[in-house]
């Protein structure tokens, strides 16, 4: 039985086959289901934005673009679908990878880390 109703777009999309036909949108609807399944409530909202976001973001990249996107995603979701539930997963940016982002996308990580910290506060701030 499916989570989503008929109005949900994945389900719109599974039942209309654009999850077998789009490598983009079969790999956009499995991570949101491991967030679904992996990350803290608190997290879940801030996480589909982000990667909703970007994927809205990349629809008319270039095919380098798109195979350097569908690659880092797919990571991504390997690392977050090993995860045990309610867990948060993170790593540090490869520096060489931190020089190759443009102005803009400096700008998206600074306010995505800035975003994400509320999650690691504790009531003393600390």
């Amino acid at each position: 039985s499916s989570v989503f109703t008929r109005r949900h777009p994945l389900y719109v999309w599974r039942m209309s086959g654009l999850l077998t036909k789009n490598p983009a949108l079969k790999l956009y609807a499995s991570i949101l289901r491991a967030h679904r399944k992996t990350l803290p409530t608190e997290m879940k909202a801030l996480a589909n934005t982000y990667v909703r976001n970007e994927f809205r973001l990349h629809k008319k990249a270039t095919p380098a673009q798109v195979q350097s996107f569908m690659r880092e995603w797919s990571n991504y979701l390997n690392k977050i679908s090993g995860a045990p539930p309610d867990t948060i997963v993170g790593e540090d940016i490869d520096e060489k990878l931190l020089k190759k982002l443009s102005p803009e996308q400096k700008i998206q990580l600074e306010e995505l880390k800035k975003n994400s910290y509320k999650f690691y506060e504790t009531p003393e701030g600390n």
